[in-house]
């Protein structure tokens, strides 16, 4: 879509895949049942304790990781910055 060379700026190879978005389902539906992002939700917002919560939470910080480095690669391929 874009030039080459741009892709190759950020260190993309073809196929150019500039994010591998795991499922999250579980995750979304939470988002949406509370009306907040995934990376604000919290423990009383998904129900969850223990061990259970502490998988959720890494989850939660891999969904904000996910998207922050595809929102990175998207603003060096179009020259803006964040």
């Amino acid at each position: 879509m874009l030039d080459e060379s741009l892709y190759e700026g950020v260190g993309e190879e073809p196929p150019y895949r500039l994010a591998s978005i795991p499922d999250f389902n579980t995750l979304i539906a939470n988002s949406q049942q509370n009306r907040k992002p995934v990376f604000m939700l919290t423990q009383e917002d998904v129900g969850r304790g223990g061990s259970v919560w502490e998988t959720t939470a890494v989850n939660i910080r891999k969904f904000h990781d996910t998207f922050d480095g595809l929102a990175s690669r998207v603003e060096a391929l179009t020259g803006q910055s964040g």
